[in-house]
């Protein structure tokens, strides 16, 4: 069984955080999957959750848009946002399949 390509995202809304949700630690869980093999990564560092101006978000909704990414790994869901912004963004990506 082969893995499948798979891109991940995750983000630390402050410098504390850093401790808690490391993004070592976000992004070697989800290399640490076997079934799936990272080949894209998107890292927001101290972006707020309630907005979805934030680079790397932008530059993977872009990549979903285009049918780069078709699976999206996340540690914790809130790292892709919280509240309205994360119920906005999963619909967003549920329309792209």
């Amino acid at each position: 069984m082969s893995a499948e390509d798979a891109a991940f995202y995750g983000r630390i809304s402050s410098e504390d955080q850093k401790r808690g949700y490391s993004m070592a630690d976000q992004e070697a869980w989800a290399r640490g999957l076997v079934k799936f093999r990272v080949t894209q990564v998107y890292r927001d560092e101290v972006a707020h959750s309630d907005t979805v101006d934030r680079p790397d978000l932008q530059r993977l909704c872009r990549d979903v848009a285009q049918g780069n990414v078709k699976i999206l790994l996340l540690r914790y869901h809130d790292r892709l946002g919280r509240g309205r912004v994360f119920g906005t963004l999963v619909e967003w990506l549920k329309a792209w399949q």
